[in-house]
């Protein structure tokens, strides 16, 4: 692996541009574009106030920044470092996050209290804003390639689906049989959107955009529920993760259970897995002068990927107890799912063992790989857009990298001995990632 240079960020706000060639970054008051390929700076835009969120037009033309403290947001062009534009609700509401509409034409703002979703043309004056009432929160809103869903509270939970290209008509209204929808995922095809209750409640529904409800389902009832949801590239799995520690895959061409196989065990026998254990690199292995130098290019304590080849193996975890209301969300259950880009793997975080990474080959319903880390704590993980090389992050100075070849893992040089790592981005174009901490971060190919 090669490590760039680290540069300044704040509460780790990088973000790469939608078409891979810019990446922006936001420090407490300035906002840097640099161009992806050498990492140069193209512009940087001063900031009066704290910044709290960066977002990127579908086009990669505009991109925009929120201050939360004074509910306000910004927009500039890539290509005019002169024009921006100034977004506010007035004094009475604030701006606590912002988007870009499909085509890059609008931006939408949602207002504290989630009082009201305004939608504003960048194309010329806008007489009038119009806005969506009431939306529910900011999870429960998600765009397609045309399409805005909202689900809204109105005494009852409506989905309420608007066309992008029409003027913003509600295309269709959809009173959901539900008690407390908590998440919103369209399909990647954008033709259905799944929706999915609390954790007190096991149940996902599916609809068309034309309104019919093409899957209601419950896996069990009177535990906790579902935690995460994740849709495969082709749009023909939707993936559930539940408290239960199981992966239950939907066959979405004919609603139905595909397998309840994906049990993330404590005991794992199968010769058909590799698994990969951090472990600490002996300094008595290596002579004195190898130690120094050793020192000089690495922060802390040198660590690699070891394959434990003894079977059974045991993994430490905490027990799931999906029956106990006052488990913690948080240590609880199928925190993550996530695809590779052909859909072959679904890496997986178990968040009774933090530390633990479960990586399946979905084409043949088998684990395909466990890594392990040392120092518990894998805060981040995300597949390359287009081959099946998995980034990790622990929150600490090492980069991992798993493939279905073998597992790497490279610590930071000693000069950036200050940055833990506790999210990683892909470019969207691929070939390099950024490594994120939460003050400064670096770029690694």
């Amino acid at each position: 692996m090669n490590f760039s240079s680290s540069f300044p960020c704040m509460n780790g706000l990088v973000s790469w541009s939608p078409n891979g060639l810019y990446l922006l970054s936001a420090t407490a008051n300035r906002l840097i574009l640099r161009d992806s390929s050498s990492l140069k700076v193209i512009s940087n835009y001063v900031s009066s106030e704290s910044v709290d969120q960066l977002f990127w037009s579908p086009n990669s033309q505009l991109f925009g920044m929120n201050y939360n403290a004074g509910g306000v947001t910004r927009v500039f062009r890539v290509n005019d470092p002169d024009w921006n534009a100034k977004i506010s609700e007035g004094s009475f509401l604030k701006v606590i996050h912002s988007f870009f509409s499909p085509d890059s034409s609008s931006v939408l703002t949602l207002s504290e209290f989630n009082l009201r979703l305004s939608i504003w043309t960048l194309t010329g004056l806008n007489k009038s804003v119009p806005f969506i009432k009431f939306p529910k929160n900011l999870d429960l809103i998600s765009f397609s390639k045309q399409f805005l869903a909202v689900v809204e509270s109105k005494g009852q939970e409506i989905l309420s689906i608007y066309d992008s290209l029409e003027g913003w008509q509600i295309l269709r209204s959809i009173e959901l049989p539900s008690v407390n929808i908590v998440g919103l995922a369209w399909s990647p095809h954008d033709d259905v959107i799944a929706l999915w209750e609390s954790s007190l409640h096991y149940r996902i529904l599916v609809y068309s955009i034309d309104g019919r409800c093409l899957l209601d389902y419950s896996a069990y009832n009177l535990a906790l529920g579902i935690k995460s949801v994740s849709w495969d590239p082709s749009g023909k799995i939707l993936a559930i993760g539940s408290f239960d520690a199981k992966i239950r895959l939907i066959n979405a061409l004919s609603w139905s259970v595909l397998t309840e196989l994906f049990d993330h065990s404590s005991y794992l026998d199968s010769n058909d897995m590799d698994i990969y254990e951090e472990n600490d690199v002996p300094l008595g292995d290596i002579d004195a002068e190898a130690a120094i130098e050793l020192s000089s290019k690495v922060c802390g304590i040198e660590t690699h990927m070891d394959v434990v080849s003894v079977r059974p193996a045991f993994l430490s975890t905490r027990k799931v107890n999906p029956s106990s209301v006052q488990a913690s969300n948080k240590s609880l259950g199928i925190g993550d799912i996530k695809f590779s880009s052909s859909g072959r793997y679904l890496a997986a975080k178990n968040d009774a063992c933090a530390s633990a990474l479960w990586v399946w080959d979905v084409q043949k319903l088998k684990l395909k790989g466990l890594i392990v880390l040392k120092r518990p704590g894998i805060t981040s993980f995300e597949w390359e857009p287009h081959k099946p090389r998995l980034s990790i992050a622990g929150h600490n100075q090492t980069h991992y990298v798993w493939t279905p070849m073998g597992m790497v893992n490279a610590r930071l040089p000693y000069e950036e001995s200050e940055i833990n790592i506790f999210t990683v981005k892909w470019n969207p174009l691929g070939k390099v990632v950024a490594c994120v901490g939460t003050e400064r971060f670096i770029c690694c190919k």
